[in-house]
């Protein structure tokens, strides 16, 4: 007989922890001896596997907040939002990409409409890990060994981790370092 181990991602409210909310399985996997220091660990696949699945599931659980902390008044008219369907979009994180389900609202007099993807919402695709990261990397190494030592942490080629992105991440970090410094030079 083996053995065995799970990962379990649950939800449940702070006051009462023993009321499990939602329940799912990560991962599962056999635990063997191991014969060398490569199948020693659980796997970078595996580790890179439970944060993804773990994400996914804050990440949306998270967006449930947002969508029912939005305000029924809409903020061009008089009028009331209401639910016009959801929206899926991109998001990128240090070592993980998801797609995340937002709540669209619309305005039942203007038909004005709240940000209802990640994009609209922060400004943003990508976690502020990733874009300091991103921006460190850029930095100190070429952009395309920054790439390849994206990759290489992240287990994958990865698209938002490209040459191209990574520049443009360094330069808007700089630009907005180099602003910052100018605005701070004339109150002196």
């Amino acid at each position: 007989m083996s053995t065995c181990y799970r990962v379990i991602y649950q939800t449940f409210k702070s006051n009462s922890p023993e009321e499990i909310l939602q329940e799912e399985m990560i991962i599962e996997s056999e635990i063997t001896a191991p014969t060398n220091c490569l199948d020693f660990t659980m796997g970078m696949e595996l580790q890179l596997q439970a944060v993804k699945g773990i994400q996914d599931h804050v990440l949306n659980e998270k967006l449930k907040l947002h969508s029912a902390n939005q305000d029924n008044q809409c903020l061009k008219c008089p009028g009331k939002l209401v639910k016009s369907g959801k929206q899926v979009s991109p998001f990128h994180d240090v070592f993980s990409d998801h797609k995340v389900t937002m709540q669209r609202f619309k305005c039942n007099s203007c038909a004005h409409e709240p940000a209802s993807t990640a994009k609209l919402l922060l400004g943003t695709i990508q976690s502020g890990e990733l874009q300091k990261i991103q921006s460190q990397l850029g930095a100190t190494h070429s952009f395309r060994e920054s790439e390849e030592l994206l990759e290489l942490f992240s287990g994958s080629k990865r698209r938002i981790n490209n040459h191209d992105r990574v520049k443009q991440i360094t330069e808007s970090v700089g630009q907005w370092k180099c602003s910052k410094l100018s605005d701070f030079s004339e109150i002196m």
